[in-house]
């Protein structure tokens, strides 16, 4: 292989010449000249793992998450200019950007991490079943056990703490009333059913078959065309689904937790197949499925970050309470995130596959319906997996 010719001095003497071959740096691995940070002959390149640690992690953040000038220069439109980086990438002006995977990648990590830390739910397990949500109001209050209901009651009075301390007091009293109001409801709706019937057996969460209780040995699962061995691999694993949904019951704690964990994989299963919704319904624009995995990989990264901007919102309304009107902008911001959400998603469809208002407006109705079926399949199958591998 014949060696490249080294750029020679122009005649304005603006370009210094390359340093001859026997000069130049050589690639380790096969000894050609080096004119670059990789090696034109073989690919190596020219930086390995033997060098100071800063520089490797420096590498590492810059390849992993682009922490350079193209971060603020990919987020700012990603936010405010629905389509704008769809359209760039079509266009080939690519390097100026994050990349859409990468870029995906990084704002799922980091929303999904805000949500797990901030925007912890409270799991209980009432006589009405698994309760999911922070206990604000009092028939939630009135269902925690007297320490959870207490350390919350603590909770609530220190987020009034801006509050004048006669009008914490009256709030806080009025609240401790409406919670024991609901107590004695809830203890007699609790002795009603007992007294109407007897708890037995069939209290307990079972799973029905053939219109009777399920039972490995006599009303069994049995599906045709499996094996016998397969049949009762099947009873074994619904015998152990129905022992769990009893332990769920006193602490559906640990089935939450492994919802949240298997979601962000949900999600990015459910985006190639978002893809292809968008590709069936735009069909006669003629355009590559990668394109529009491309729109789905931006408009999933857009409503990562908008629950990144709405979490900060809602905790920044909650932070400031008691001062003047900072809340009730916080507030209203927060509402403008919301629907900017539905708005700037109707105006990116309509940018990128420059169709008029009409078919844009029925398309945007069709794939959000669609995707909302999607996602609810997708949530319920997390669900389930969840169950089977808790």
């Amino acid at each position: 292989m014949s060696e490249p010719i080294a750029p020679t001095e122009t005649s304005s003497g603006n370009t210094p010449p390359a340093p001859a071959p026997d000069e130049a740096e050589r690639c380790p691995n096969c000894a050609a000249p080096l004119y670059g940070p990789h090696c034109y002959a073989c690919g190596q390149p020219k930086k390995g793992l033997i060098r100071q640690f800063s520089s490797i992690l420096g590498d590492f953040f810059d390849t992993v998450f682009s922490l350079d000038q193209r971060t603020l220069r990919t987020l700012l439109p990603l936010f405010f200019q629905p389509g704008f980086l769809t359209t760039e990438y079509f266009a080939g002006h690519r390097v100026r950007y994050v990349t859409p995977l990468r870029l995906y990648f990084f704002l799922s990590v980091i929303a999904f991490l805000v949500v797990s830390l901030v925007a912890r739910p409270n799991i209980n397990a009432g006589p009405d079943g698994i309760s999911i949500g922070p206990d604000t109001d009092p028939k939630a209050l009135a269902g925690l056990d007297p320490e959870a209901r207490t350390r919350r009651l603590a909770e609530i009075e220190q987020a009034l703490v801006l509050v004048p301390e006669a009008q914490r007091k009256e709030a806080m009293d009025e609240i401790r009333k409406e919670v024991e109001r609901e107590q004695e409801h809830l203890a007699e709706r609790r002795q009603g059913k007992a007294e109407g019937a007897a708890r037995d057996d069939d209290d307990e969460p079972h799973i029905s078959f053939n219109g009777q209780r399920w039972d490995p040995v006599t009303n069994p699962v049995r599906i045709e065309w499996l094996s016998e061995g397969m049949n009762q691999s099947l009873n074994a694993e619904i015998g152990e689904v129905a022992r769990k949904v009893k332990g769920i019951r006193k602490d559906p704690a640990p089935l939450v937790k492994q919802v949240f964990s298997l979601a962000p994989q949900a999600l990015f299963v459910i985006l190639p197949l978002f893809a292809l919704l968008l590709k069936l319904v735009y069909l006669f624009k003629r355009r590559l499925y990668m394109e529009h995995l491309i729109v789905a990989l931006h408009s999933h990264s857009f409503i990562c970050l908008s629950l990144i901007v709405a979490i900060a919102l809602g905790k920044l309304e909650t932070w400031t309470f008691g001062l003047g009107a900072l809340p009730g902008l916080f507030k209203w911001m927060l509402i403008a995130a919301c629907a900017w959400v539905f708005l700037y998603l109707l105006l990116m469809q309509k940018r990128v596959y420059q169709q008029g208002w009409i078919m844009t407006v029925l398309k945007f109705g069709f794939v959000g319906i669609a995707y909302t079926i999607l996602l609810s399949l997708g949530m319920a199958a997390t669900f389930i997996v969840s169950l089977i591998v808790l």
